[in-house]
């Protein structure tokens, strides 16, 4: 009798890492299928980019150091970054963005101006668009981190080598999470 109890425990040792692969890759395949309709928002950001700058180039109250940062970061070629790359790239050109149109809305000029403003609005519709994604994105990158991070699972994360996903505006979400 108890030797057959000792056939059960790696019998269920397998199962339950069988269960944990599952829970694994399937976390993994939705992040991926997020991240791909994230993806469209993201390239239609990337392609506004270039008229934002434009506009912008003769503007005195810009941000320099923002301005110069986004034009930098325009020479990258987007298509080519990998998924946990756009992740963080984003979080940068999204922060030097809205540090650069806050500024230059602000100034009255601009505020007047009607094609500053279809520009900024368009961007703001997108900005809205991504946030919604990105909040759920970020959901399950947690999920998916905390499992990478917690014991018995952490085992079958470095077993199959799963790694912790990169989530989007890390500084926002520590700003909610205190409030």
């Amino acid at each position: 009798m108890n030797l057959c109890y000792l056939y059960l425990i790696p019998i269920l040792i397998i199962i339950l890492l069988i269960i944990s692969y599952y829970r694994f890759a399937n976390l993994n395949k939705k992040l991926r299928e997020i991240f791909d309709s994230m993806d469209i928002y993201l390239t239609k950001r990337w392609n506004s980019i270039p008229s934002i700058l434009d506009y912008l180039k003769n503007d005195s109250q810009k941000d320099e150091t923002a301005y110069n940062k986004v034009k930098e970061m325009l020479s990258i070629e987007y298509k080519k970054l990998s998924s946990e790359e756009k992740v963080l790239f984003n979080n940068e050109i999204e922060h030097n963005l809205d540090i650069l149109i806050q500024k230059t809305f602000n100034s009255s000029d601009m505020n007047a101006n009607e094609l500053f403003n279809d520009i900024r609005e368009e961007h703001i519709k997108v900005e809205k668009n991504l946030d919604n994604i990105e909040k759920y994105y970020n959901n399950l990158a947690i999920k998916f981190n905390n499992r990478v991070n917690r014991f018995p699972s952490l085992l079958v994360a470095k077993l199959f080598r799963f790694k912790e996903k990169n989530i989007f505006n890390p500084s926002i979400l520590n700003n909610e999470n205190n409030n």
